[in-house]
């Protein structure tokens, strides 16, 4: 083992976090390791425990499960790459899963190896190797590419892109080097040639995801949207678990009339993650904005099912419901987010509202004068209560 030798110095001060949900399957990798040299393991059940343990003590290496109950091992992997002082941290994932989506997703959360399950000490020793080597002995292109982001990152673009030019003349087909090349030209706001250099990395990595995101990004800023639907039609094929990604894909269908390429878009947003209030909310605002206020009610409504106590999304709701003329389940609704925050003016002015288009002026008079009783200067209560009280004295 004189690779892993030249790699892992001291093996007994090498601490290595295994998580997975079955004890069998954690004291088989344990085995495996203590075969290896490495007796310096430490488990952890599932991501939840696992991201505990690894904000209390300094690890070198995770090998992590992919489904567990809790929290992950995909949702972990997130929570790792986002912290600083974690984000480093060699990430091996293990996953009896060979789907294409689920290698892309891993892929694009910046996982540094997967490995199917069931393997051998053979195989495991192997990944330790690729990974370690990947971060301890980059490669040339490895350090040119971080040599150019350094560059584009103090603005001296001219010298990224040359630091790009030597990389790709050692692997031409990099997507890595055209993506970042992409990144380079947005800053320098050529929109056509990072356009172009999205393609190219598109092409040339059909599971490089972030390259479709930033060229979605740019047919957005050029109004292309058709091509903006297609590259992210393309993305969601290759990876479908990513809840935020097939929510844009469906506000661009709505954006091109293709409403029921949207809805499915929008449901499969829902059943990758199907507790989000947030992400319920962000599609019954597209549906709202489309005017189609059915679809916007019964996303607002399931919003509130994941999270009852978001007056926002009641505030939302009662504008879908009073755009059906829904105006007693709007009254009903804004009485019900004021139970949750009685101190909030415009829930007493979107009461209002609802009272007026109800034909109950009294009732909205009393409204909006709590509203002003809270915001002395909220002027647009102010103005529809002047409107009211003419319209009575007449």
């Amino acid at each position: 083992m004189s690779e892993l030798d030249n790699l892992v110095k001291n093996r007994q001060e090498f601490n290595i976090l295994i998580i997975d949900d079955k004890p069998i399957m954690r004291k088989t990798i344990r085995n495996m390791l203590r075969v290896l040299g490495f007796n310096s393991c430490y488990e952890a059940e599932d991501g939840e425990q696992g991201l505990k343990k690894l904000l209390a003590k300094r690890f070198n290496f995770i090998i992590c499960d992919w489904n567990m109950p809790r929290m992950s091992g995909y949702d972990l992997l997130l929570e790792v790459r986002k912290n600083k002082h974690l984000k480093h941290l060699p990430f091996l994932m293990v996953t009896a899963e060979v789907e294409e989506s689920t290698v892309a997703q891993a892929i694009e959360s910046d996982v540094d190896g997967y490995i199917i399950k069931p393997f051998v000490p053979k195989v495991l020793e192997e990944k330790i190797i690729e990974i370690l080597t990947g971060k301890i002995e980059p490669t040339e292109v490895d350090t040119q590419l971080q040599l150019a982001e350094v560059l584009m990152k103090g603005g001296r673009f001219a010298n990224a892109h040359k630091e790009l030019d030597k990389a790709a003349k050692i692997v031409p087909r990099s997507p890595r080097v055209h993506y970042t090349r992409g990144l380079i030209y947005e800053l320098e706001g050529k929109l056509d040639k990072a356009e172009e250099a999205y393609n190219k990395a598109r092409e040339m990595g059909p599971l490089f995801i972030k390259a479709r995101e930033k060229l979605s990004e740019i047919y957005k800023k050029t109004g292309k949207i058709n091509k903006m639907v297609e590259v992210l039609k393309e993305a969601v094929w290759v990876s479908p678990k990513n809840a935020d990604r097939q929510t844009e894909l469906g506000k661009a269908l709505l954006a091109v009339g293709r409403t029921q390429e949207a809805k499915k878009a929008f449901n499969g947003a829902v059943e990758v993650d199907p507790d989000n209030a947030y992400l319920k909310t962000k599609i019954g605002e597209a549906y709202l904005a489309k005017g189609m206020s059915s679809e916007a009610e019964n996303t607002f409504k399931s919003a509130l099912h994941s999270n009852p106590d978001e007056v926002y999304t009641y505030n939302r709701l009662g504008i879908a419901l009073r755009r059906q003329k829904k105006y007693q389940e709007a009254i009903d609704n804004y009485k019900a987010a004021l139970k949750i925050q009685p101190d909030e003016e415009n829930l007493f002015y979107n009461l209002a509202r609802a009272y007026i288009d109800a034909g109950n002026n009294n009732d909205a008079v009393a409204s909006l004068k709590k509203a002003l009783k809270i915001q002395p200067h909220f002027k647009e209560a102010k103005e529809l209560l002047q409107k009211i009280q003419k319209i009575q004295n007449n």
